[in-house]
């Protein structure tokens, strides 16, 4: 539930002329950088918040930062970090439940982020601060934004964190929780990990989960996953990408034939793209097995050029 007011009971705070600016800043409704489109032109919601920034008072924009409308309230923390406001660390912890998703566009570049989001992606955290959001994140059940996600994601396998993985994973059914919890190779958690594969919209996360944890296991289901997905008209690319990594970490014959399968395909475009990502994986995971394969995928300019960027690209 995100942490809003209802505005018109707090509108002593702010004066009618900042009421007025946030006002077209609502019914506007999208969070502008100064310049946008592909023409490049000037926005002028960004001249609406240069107004917010240079017109209001620092307890205004306090309030406003609990405004009812989402890009309000996050022009109203970027205008507070202009002024290098010193007790932001208090707006931002009230937010970590704020997920309401806020539209934003920068250049000709268009993101949909939930605002508590937005507010620590801009918040310079120091050492102590992010140990207390990191700790947050971690321990309450009721945060749902994606720096949760990416916190988790990215855990290094330390055995402080593995209670509360479990628990995370159980108890929020949070798949990412799971792939985590795979990276510390435990047998006993081969039967938790394997429920990833029973649902459609939890199979990537066991594919990157098996990559983490190479189980035997694992193997039949990401075999069927590449004899199903290969019969698709359409591609869901980094899918594909980790679907490969994650065989090769399995060498076999059926494997070998699999991704013999990829290079033999007469479809010129598949050829490319899934081989860009096989090559990639044989790159990442060399094994003697597959040595014969490398010579044989031959990849367009186009499709090779940033190979050596996405090969250094962990998931």
């Amino acid at each position: 539930m995100s942490p809003v007011l209802a505005f018109n009971a707090y509108s002593q705070n702010v004066r009618p002329e900042i009421q007025s600016i946030v006002k077209e800043i609502a019914d506007y409704n999208v969070l502008d950088g100064p310049i946008v489109g592909y023409s490049g032109s000037k926005s002028k919601q960004w001249d609406r918040f240069k107004k917010l920034y240079s017109q209001s008072g620092i307890d205004e924009l306090r309030t406003l930062t609990s405004h009812d409308n989402a890009v309000v309230r996050c022009y109203a923390f970027k205008a507070l970090m202009f002024m290098d406001f010193q007790s932001l660390f208090p707006i931002v912890l009230k937010h970590l439940n704020d997920t309401v998703y806020v539209h934003t566009l920068d250049n000709c570049v268009g993101v949909t982020t939930m605002v508590g989001d937005y507010f620590l992606d801009h918040f310079p955290a120091n050492p102590v601060q992010k140990n207390t959001i990191d700790s947050i994140l971690f321990n309450d059940k009721n945060i749902k934004l994606w720096a949760k996600y990416k916190f988790i994601q990215d855990l290094k396998p330390e055995q402080q964190y593995y209670i509360q993985l479990r628990k995370i994973a159980i108890e929020d059914n949070y798949p990412i929780a799971i792939v985590a919890i795979a990276k510390y190779n435990i047998k006993t958690d081969i039967n938790l990990i394997s429920t990833l594969f029973d649902r459609k919209e939890t199979e990537v996360y066991g594919i990157d989960a098996a990559k983490k944890f190479p189980d035997s296991s694992f193997y039949h289901y990401l075999v069927n996953i590449f004899k199903n997905d290969w019969s698709k008209k359409y591609y869901d690319y980094p899918k594909w990408r980790n679907l490969y990594q994650a065989l090769a970490k399995y060498p076999s014959q059926q494997t070998l034939n699999l991704f013999d399968k990829t290079i033999k395909t007469k479809n010129d475009f598949r050829h490319q793209v899934l081989g860009k990502y096989l090559l990639i994986a044989l790159t990442k995971y060399p094994n003697p097995l597959f040595d014969r394969l490398l010579s044989r995928i031959t990849l367009r300019y186009e499709y090779k050029n940033d190979i050596e960027d996405e090969i250094n690209i962990e998931q």
